[in-house]
């Protein structure tokens, strides 16, 4: 059982957003059974969409609500200095560990669940329809990928972000050396991040 274990967490961080996408694309799928005259590449535009949509806030934490945190800084060294591998790679390891963005709750994720319920089943639109549960879907998958890694709920779930994370002690959290100190102003020291 550990060898599937392990195996389904190297799938689910090689292909994180991949499966989001897919996800998306298989939301527009089942929406257009519903929805049988719907515009078939419209509702799967919008289901990938949806299915991205909730990891925006990633980007809204680093640049603002979240830019002190060290993770935020991390993350935005790489992206300003266009450093996309490394922060390809960074994000990759760590994203799990992240107990401060906002829109990976338990309120969004039934908000969510609601709209695709009104759109969907009441049979509104199918456009917001797939849009919405795309977006649901890929809540789910992150709760799934939660317990797939930590055995638990991050506590950002519950509404408790930037909380200190039990799953801290469970991986080893792959932090690279950067020109710039933690926390912001407190270490003279430097050191250089590698080269992509």
């Amino acid at each position: 059982m550990s060898k599937l274990v392990s195996s389904l967490r190297t799938k689910s961080e090689n292909y994180h957003m991949v499966i989001h996408a897919l996800s998306g694309v298989t939301v527009a799928y089942f929406i257009l059974s519903m929805f049988p005259y719907a515009d078939r590449l419209e509702l799967v535009i919008y289901g990938i969409l949806g299915s991205l949509l909730p990891d925006v806030d990633h980007f809204i934490y680093y640049f603002f609500y979240g830019k002190n945190s060290q993770y935020a800084q991390i993350a935005k060294y790489f992206l300003l200095k266009k450093q996309l591998k490394n922060w390809i790679k960074f994000v990759k390891a760590n994203h799990k560990f992240n107990t401060g963005i906002y829109s990976h709750n338990f309120l969004s994720l039934f908000l969510s669940l609601w709209l695709s319920w009104y759109f969907g089943l009441q049979r509104i639109h199918p456009v917001f329809a797939v849009f919405a549960l795309s977006w649901s879907v890929h809540y789910l998958f992150d709760i799934f990928e939660d317990l797939l890694f930590f055995k638990r709920l991050n506590p950002n779930w519950y509404l408790k972000f930037n909380s200190v994370n039990p799953n801290l002690n469970l991986l080893n959290l792959k932090l690279p050396s950067l020109p710039i100190s933690f926390p912001p102003g407190r270490s003279k020291t430097k050191t250089n991040v590698p080269k992509e």
